[in-house]
């Protein structure tokens, strides 16, 4: 679900590079969409991720790629393998709760866990530090990113006390702290057209047994 749009604040230009479906496509071979064609789509989904977010989110950016990097002993939850394989074998009514009018709730057998609160106030030092960096000239330096959509994104975040919003502010700031770090040149559309768009290898699974999976 998550990657069923682009985010709304990147300009036009780069949304019409890929279309998030086909990049998910692009992940596995056709004799695999085969195989899974008849699992559950809760399932579907779940192999679905581990193949995008996971490795590239959870694992080269949030794990390995920033705590470990810095020498910090990073253990995602439910990362074990152990774990991983036995959440496959869980039936879908156990994994989301689906409500009428609802929006559904996933990792339901532990929902009932409290969630906790944004901690974070209006005017503290994260605000001003996400204030700092979100600015029109920053923005504007990216190339790729739409001023007019994300100008209030940082106000939006702390009134409304929005979990969503926190993490596309987080996101966002840190793309800008690195091009500035880094000195990153500007995003031009017309270099796209001259370089190209490199495709990754269409990728590969080890084989998962229908029945762990549903099928």
């Amino acid at each position: 679900m998550a990657v069923s749009r682009h985010d709304d604040w990147l300009v036009k230009e780069v949304q019409q590079l890929s279309d998030p479906f086909q990049a998910i496509r692009e992940c596995f071979s056709t004799t695999e969409i085969e195989e899974i064609a008849e699992y559950h789509p809760v399932h579907r989904a779940m192999l679905a991720w581990s193949k995008t977010v996971l490795p590239n989110v959870v694992i080269a950016a949030i794990s390995d790629g920033a705590e470990m990097a810095h020498r910090v002993d990073s253990r995602p939850p439910f990362l074990d393998h152990v774990v991983a394989e036995f959440s496959h074998t869980l039936s879908v009514d156990m994994l989301i709760h689906l409500e009428p009018d609802q929006p559904p709730v996933e990792k339901w057998i532990f929902a009932r866990q409290s969630v906790p609160p944004f901690r974070w106030e209006l005017g503290g030092p994260l605000y001003i530090k996400l204030s700092s960096l979100i600015t029109r000239e920053n923005v504007e330096r990216l190339g790729f990113v739409d001023w007019s959509k994300c100008e209030d994104l940082v106000e939006r975040t702390f009134d409304g006390k929005d979990q969503l919003l926190y993490r596309q502010a987080i996101w966002l700031a840190q793309i800008i702290s690195m091009g500035m770090q880094f000195s990153v040149q500007r995003w031009r559309p017309e270099r796209v057209a001259e370089e190209g768009v490199s495709r990754p290898a269409e990728g590969r699974v080890r084989s998962v047994s229908k029945e762990r999976l549903g099928g």
